[in-house]
């Protein structure tokens, strides 16, 4: 019995050990698989470590460690040549010995900020190897259980974005320049274009009333030849100071971009032959000759006529001038290549001398140093500029025969059918001399210059006009308008504008006008235009250019 109760017992405490073992081998496994996890694990932290390391140290930005007192714990690679010293050496270094004197109050306050907060930014400047360098710091602070908090700082070289931010703050105060002086530049032009318009206005004003006087002596019954011929000379020079005042205008407006034209098909042949008439008396006068040949089969060109008038006044007028008594001017043109038609004018003067030829079309220039020639300058520049407008060009030479000779070229358009070709400035309905007795009309003249409005109406009433003078918009308001036929208006008035004058007419009834101004550009013929006015006349005023413009508004 005892026996087998040992028995019993004896195989109890194997079981017992047995699972005994069993337990201690699988808790062996368990930490033999603990150990291998502990081992891998640690293998990965020493990699993530140096992969972090080989991060933290080849990194393009500067990265320090601080302590709580701004001493450097560590520096990378970057931070270490930045700094200019070996990342030994830096170790334990106080980082304000870095800081410039000025800023490194800034610095502790730096410090004191990442001691209170998670993060800081701060700008400052660093003293390396002799030169500032503006950096910004921005810190992120760490609790470490032995050492205290410890602030990670990157460390960025601001030295291209503060150059940067001066290269844009100069370029934006170049710019403000620059805006500062185009709005003085354009306050300057645009006094100056009203300056100019004003003066054009004062110079033009007294010549109407003496081209008007002129016009009524003429009309005198028993005028002697000799008087006649005086009045003939007293009017081309009248005629010439206009356009005088003209030439200074245009060459302003060129120079600023401010010529338009207002192209139509043109007969150059027309307008050569027009502007040759122009100069009969003078040529006449001065007993010389000016011979046409105008050859060119292809003669129509795309141009402002008024201004084709003018290239070629000016040219034909200088050729006259330059020629002596008895001599003789060619106006000859021919078909060139390129479908071009050519224009030459040939003088029989002194010819140009090379050395003048380059400057000869610069503004104020003269052809030559004779006093006895001498004038502004300003008509070769002129025609030079409006030749080109018109897709031309000019040159000067030496004619055949010795003299001077200018070279025009035009681009040539196809004919209109029938007799559509616009008719030159000279020739234009606002320009014709009309018959010397014209079909009694009632004009409303609104002018107060005096001596004009007293000039122009002696000349329309000798002329078989009733007149009407006002002179100003109150009294043109005043006046019987169901017996007016035509409304003459200065733009200028003492109490208003000519503009007045015709929005308070036509608010009664339609009624034609043609407006005089001394002001006579673009934009100026555009807001009479707009205005009601039906033509728009430059003084000085020809009678016949008024009485041309008077039957063209009350037929039209």
């Amino acid at each position: 019995m005892l026996a087998e109760l040992n028995e019993r017992r004896a195989t109890e405490l194997d079981e017992e050990l047995r699972a005994l073992v069993e337990s201690l081998m699988i808790h062996q496994e368990e930490l033999r698989q603990q150990q291998a996890a502990t081992e891998a694990a640690q293998r990965e932290l020493e990699v993530s470590r140096d992969r972090y390391a080989a991060l933290f140290d080849l990194a393009p930005v500067a990265y320090l460690c601080l302590d709580a007192s701004g001493c450097l714990q560590d520096v990378n690679l970057t931070g270490a040549r930045l700094l200019g010293a070996e990342r030994e050496q830096l170790r334990g270094r106080p980082f304000r010995l870095h800081v410039v004197p000025g800023d490194r109050d800034r610095f502790a306050e730096h410090v004191a900020r990442c001691r209170r907060e998670e993060r800081a930014r701060t700008e400052l400047a660093l003293q390396l190897r002799g030169r500032e360098v503006p950096v910004e710091l921005t810190s992120r602070s760490f609790a470490t259980p032995l050492d205290g908090p410890i602030f990670y700082t990157a460390l960025v070289d601001l030295t291209e974005r503060k150059r940067s931010e001066e290269e844009r703050y100069r370029a934006e105060q170049e710019r403000q320049r620059v805006l500062r002086e185009s709005e003085a530049s354009r306050a300057a032009n645009e006094a100056k274009d009203r300056f100019l318009a004003v003066l054009s206005h004062e110079l033009r004003t007294p010549l109407t009333p003496i081209l008007f006087g002129l016009a009524t002596i003429e009309l005198q019954p028993g005028l002697p030849d000799s008087l006649r011929a005086t009045l003939d000379m007293m009017r081309r020079n009248v005629e010439l100071e206009a356009r005088l005042i003209d030439d200074l205008l245009d060459v302003t407006r060129i120079a600023r971009g401010k010529l338009r034209l207002e192209r139509t098909t043109l007969d150059l042949h027309a307008v050569l032959g027009e502007v040759a008439e122009a100069f009969r008396s003078e040529l006449e006068a001065d007993g010389k000759d000016l011979v046409l040949e105008l050859d060119a089969q292809r003669r129509h060109v795309s141009a402002d006529p008024a201004r084709l008038h003018q290239i070629f006044r000016n040219l034909v007028g200088n050729a006259i001038r330059f020629s002596p008594r008895g001599g003789s001017i060619s106006v000859c043109t021919r078909d060139r290549d390129g479908g071009r038609v050519g224009a030459s004018i040939s003088d029989s003067g002194p010819g140009l001398p090379a050395e003048h030829r380059e400057r000869l079309f610069q503004p104020f220039e003269q052809a030559v140093d004779d006093p006895r020639h001498a004038g502004l300058g300003l008509g070769l520049a002129i025609s030079k500029a409006l030749v080109e407008q018109h897709g031309g060009r000019i040159e000067a030479g030496d004619a055949q025969a010795g003299g001077a000779r200018f070279d025009v070229e035009l681009p040539c358009v196809e004919p209109p059918s029938g007799d559509a070709v616009a008719e030159s400035a000279a020739g234009s309905p606002a320009q014709r001399a009309p018959a010397a007795t014209a079909r009694a009309r009632t004009v409303l003249l609104v002018e107060d210059h005096c001596d004009t409005a007293e000039a122009l109406a002696m000349s329309l009433r000798l002329r078989g006009y009733e007149v009407w003078v006002a002179n100003g918009v109150a009294q043109a308001l005043d006046a019987p308008l169901d017996a007016v036929d035509v409304l003459v208006s200065d733009l200028r008035l003492a109490d208003g504008t000519g503009f007045d004058v015709i929005a308070a007419l036509r608010a009664r009834r339609p009624i034609p006008g043609v407006a005089m101004s001394g002001y006579g550009s673009e934009s100026d013929r555009r807001r009479t235009r707009d205005a009601g006015f039906d033509a728009h006349l430059v003084k000085p005023v020809s009678i016949a250019a008024l009485i041309a413009a008077i039957e063209t508004a009350t037929t039209s």
